[in-house]
């Protein structure tokens, strides 16, 4: 499905391409944003965003590719599974962050601000319900032995908690629109 939320922000326009014939290519033409706080607070955000997401990445990737008898359950593993997508859609926003430099689109602008807000929650939910499974299974006989893996599903939650609640360096504001080209 198509999102047609942003197509306000771009035109149309006629160019010649290297061969000489005549091409119909959009330009972004809508409104550009950038961050409100300081060089250093921004670059302090962005660390502290890359490192809580690499420790978040890799323990959802090291719990799901140890063997462990408490991810037997599927009540423990496909909250787990899930943690996927919005894993990698964590990683998207945080691309974006460190490609805006001064000016940033309306659509990186939403990414930023809303998408990795919501996106952090929906990680830090179902690493939980995982915990809850895990926790289940192990009421119900499953071997301790497997606690690493839990202690893995906890330094998944743990940096999705931290990632929602970071505010400060991402807040961005309107700086105005490009004006119209001469072709």
């Amino acid at each position: 499905m198509v999102s047609r939320k942003y197509t306000g922000d771009y035109r149309l326009e006629n160019v010649l391409d290297a061969g000489g014939q005549l091409k119909t290519v959009p330009v972004y033409r809508g409104p550009y944003f950038r961050f409100t706080a300081s060089a250093e607070v921004i670059r302090r955000t962005k660390l502290r965003l890359l490192i809580l997401t690499l420790i978040s990445s890799f323990a959802l990737l090291a719990a799901l590719l140890i063997p462990a008898d408490v991810l037997r359950h599927l009540y423990a593993i496909l909250p787990l599974v899930f943690c996927l997508p919005p894993a990698v859609l964590i990683w998207q926003s945080v691309w974006i962050i460190f490609r805006a430099g001064e000016k940033a689109r309306r659509e990186d602008r939403d990414r930023i601000c809303d998408g990795l807000r919501a996106w952090s929650l929906v990680l830090l939910i179902l690493s939980v319900l995982s915990l809850i499974g895990q926790s289940v299974g192990y009421c119900c006989g499953d071997s301790l032995q497997d606690l690493p893996t839990t202690g893995l599903t906890c330094l998944v939650a743990v940096p999705a908690l931290l990632i929602h609640g970071i505010k400060g360096g991402l807040e961005m504001e309107e700086i105005g629109e490009d004006p119209p080209s001469i072709a």
